[in-house]
Protein backbone atom coordinates (compact mmCIF):
# COMPACT_ATOMS: atom_id res chain seq x y z
CA UNK A 1 0.00 0.00 0.00
CA UNK A 2 3.17 2.47 0.64
CA UNK A 3 4.96 2.10 -2.75
CA UNK A 4 2.04 0.73 -4.62
CA UNK A 5 2.44 -2.34 -7.24
CA UNK A 6 5.67 -0.61 -9.45
CA UNK A 7 8.00 -0.18 -6.64
CA UNK A 8 11.59 -1.99 -7.34
CA UNK A 9 10.61 -4.22 -4.26
CA UNK A 10 7.51 -5.33 -5.86
CA UNK A 11 10.25 -6.25 -8.69
CA UNK A 12 12.46 -7.94 -6.38
CA UNK A 13 9.57 -10.00 -4.90
CA UNK A 14 8.11 -10.89 -8.70
CA UNK A 15 11.41 -11.93 -9.60
CA UNK A 16 12.12 -13.89 -6.22
CA UNK A 17 8.21 -15.75 -7.04
CA UNK A 18 9.07 -16.13 -10.83
CA UNK A 19 12.92 -18.10 -9.64
CA UNK A 20 10.61 -20.59 -7.66
CA UNK A 21 7.89 -21.37 -10.06
CA UNK A 22 11.24 -21.68 -12.44
CA UNK A 23 12.66 -23.84 -9.58
CA UNK A 24 8.99 -25.98 -9.85
CA UNK A 25 9.03 -26.31 -13.47
CA UNK A 26 6.18 -23.88 -14.07
CA UNK A 27 8.31 -22.33 -16.76
CA UNK A 28 5.07 -20.00 -18.32
CA UNK A 29 3.88 -18.49 -15.01
CA UNK A 30 7.47 -18.25 -14.21
CA UNK A 31 8.02 -15.75 -17.01
CA UNK A 32 4.43 -14.00 -16.84
CA UNK A 33 5.94 -12.84 -12.91
CA UNK A 34 9.74 -12.64 -14.59
CA UNK A 35 8.61 -10.23 -17.08
CA UNK A 36 6.17 -8.15 -14.98
CA UNK A 37 9.32 -7.59 -12.63
CA UNK A 38 11.43 -6.91 -15.72
CA UNK A 39 9.18 -3.92 -16.45
CA UNK A 40 9.25 -2.45 -13.05
CA UNK A 41 12.71 -2.73 -13.34
CA UNK A 42 13.44 -0.84 -16.27
CA UNK A 43 10.82 1.94 -15.33
CA UNK A 44 12.84 2.48 -11.74
CA UNK A 45 16.36 1.06 -11.80
CA UNK A 46 17.22 1.39 -15.21
CA UNK A 47 18.84 -0.80 -18.23
CA UNK A 48 22.22 -0.68 -16.23
CA UNK A 49 21.10 -2.10 -12.73
CA UNK A 50 22.17 -5.22 -11.25
CA UNK A 51 18.68 -5.90 -10.85
CA UNK A 52 17.32 -5.79 -14.06
CA UNK A 53 20.50 -7.16 -15.79
CA UNK A 54 19.80 -10.13 -13.66
CA UNK A 55 15.62 -9.98 -14.13
CA UNK A 56 16.95 -10.36 -17.73
CA UNK A 57 19.31 -13.00 -17.29
CA UNK A 58 16.16 -14.93 -15.61
CA UNK A 59 14.42 -14.60 -18.50
CA UNK A 60 16.43 -16.05 -21.16
CA UNK A 61 17.09 -19.11 -18.82
CA UNK A 62 13.03 -19.59 -18.50
CA UNK A 63 12.70 -19.21 -22.23
CA UNK A 64 15.32 -21.03 -23.06
CA UNK A 65 13.75 -24.08 -21.03
CA UNK A 66 10.16 -23.48 -22.62
CA UNK A 67 12.10 -23.91 -26.12
CA UNK A 68 13.41 -27.60 -25.08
Amino acid sequence: KIYGQNHPNVAASLNNIGGALNSLGEYKEALEYLEEALKICLRFLGENHPNTKHTKVSIGIVKQKLNN
